[in-house]
């Protein structure tokens, strides 16, 4: 089995060969970041560095259990959530949330869908976000977002990071 270094250089080899949204960088590293063992990692049904639940494994044709395939099986399944949803926080708290809680929630709640997420999604979106090399250069956020979370912003992603365990996100 890949060591957690390798299985990173491979994750960030992936990315800059550029067929996948860049918004889309963080999930690997917010999914497995803290795992001692990121390539056996397991949690119920999901496995692997992308915790890739084994239904869509099956659908994109890939092996959960062998961590390269799962790395592109997830990233599959966030494109094909972004192609669903049309919009890469969607497809972000989709994966997070899953599919079916996402549609409810929009159907309910509609424009509003973002404010009213559960905070744990909330933070799941921006835990990827502040993961984006491209983060402190392109404000992803947007506007309403970076007011919203005002003196929480991170200076530096990677001390932000450190400190997530400590502070309470709105």
């Amino acid at each position: 089995m890949p060591t957690n270094e390798q299985l990173d250089r491979y994750y960030e080899k992936v990315f800059k060969e550029g067929q996948h949204r860049p918004a889309f960088y963080g999930v690997y590293f917010r999914e497995t970041g803290n795992e001692k063992d990121k390539a056996g990692a397991r949690r119920g049904h999901n496995v692997g560095p992308m915790q890739l639940d084994v239904r869509y494994a099956k659908e994109f044709k890939v092996n959960p259990l062998d961590p390269y395939h799962n790395i592109h099986g997830g990233l599959n399944y966030l494109g094909r959530l972004y192609d669903k949803f049309g919009d890469e926080k969607k497809a972000i708290a989709a994966y997070n949330w899953g599919e079916g809680n996402l549609r409810a929630h929009l159907r309910k709640h509609g424009d509003d869908w973002e404010s009213k997420l559960p905070k744990s999604v909330k933070n799941y979106i921006f835990e990827v976000h502040v993961r984006n090399p491209e983060f402190d250069k392109a404000g992803l956020l947007g506007q309403q977002e970076m007011e919203t979370w005002g003196d929480l912003m991170p200076r530096s992603s990677d001390n932000y990071l450190k400190s997530l365990s400590t502070q309470d996100l709105p």
